[in-house]
């Protein structure tokens, strides 16, 4: 939440450097009354983790997330004007994401049992085939420029969550493939001689436990540990995106 916060205020900085500007030619004066319905394409980087509620219990074991990794996100813009200063959007997006968890033991290390080959640490990789549906919220425009917040509902189902746990893969924990939640973010329009570039941070926020007990491939051990140590597991990302319309 840090990062979105310090990406809010660097957008308000740009804000006010714009209300500075001199008078300059616009380009595409007419941007915003020539149609009603605008299409276009978008793609960013990204950064997903998980938000933890931990269970209580005698497996002295809990889990947490070493560090966050990038991934990327391609999709399409479908933008409808309600009025001058509200849209409405949807951003169907193929999103690539890799998150890590890590478990550890009551003396602060991680997880090891040699015997069964675990140790403490799993990487979730997701394609995700997102549905935002999103309200647009823009200011007057300054010259070429135009600040703009944006909100609105999520679903995300994931293509490729692990639907078993293997722990001759890695895979200690299985996620359900389907998660629902918000984004909320900021952006800023600039007006180009052909086209517009809005360049856009947003945070989600799932809603959903994404936690879930599949099918134990490895029926002689019991390597379900990993799962009994997590209540509930629900999912924040942070977006960097980039349109063209």
């Amino acid at each position: 939440m840090r990062r979105f916060i310090v990406g809010v205020m660097v957008f308000m900085f740009i804000a006010s450097v714009l209300h500075a500007q001199k008078d300059i030619p616009q380009f595409k004066p007419e941007y915003e009354l020539k149609k009603r319905l605008r299409f276009g394409i978008l793609f960013g980087i990204n950064t997903y983790g998980f938000n933890i509620d931990r269970k209580n219990n005698d497996l002295n074991l809990y889990a947490d997330i070493p560090k966050l990794s990038a991934g990327f996100h391609v999709g399409i813009v479908t933008d409808l004007k309600l009025f001058s200063t509200l849209s409405l959007r949807l951003l169907p997006t193929v999103t690539f994401v890799t998150r890590q968890l890590s478990f550890y033991n009551s003396e602060n290390e991680v997880y090891l049992d040699a015997t069964h080959g675990m140790k403490g640490n799993t990487t979730v990789e997701s394609i995700f085939l997102e549905f935002p549906l999103l309200f647009k919220f823009k200011s007057k425009r300054i010259n070429n420029y135009q600040i703009y917040f944006i909100a609105g509902p999520d679903i995300q189902f994931d293509m490729s969550s692990p639907t078993s746990l293997n722990i001759s893969e890695g895979k200690y924990i299985s996620l359900e493939a389907m998660d629902y939640g918000y984004e909320i973010g900021v952006g800023l329009d600039q007006y180009l001689p052909y086209f517009k570039l809005s360049t856009e941070l947003k945070f989600y926020s799932g809603f959903s436990n994404v936690l879930s007990d599949r099918v134990i491939e490895d029926a002689d051990f019991e390597t379900d540990i990993f799962i009994k140590s997590i209540d509930k597991l629900t999912t924040y990302g942070f977006k960097l995106s980039v349109h063209f319309e």
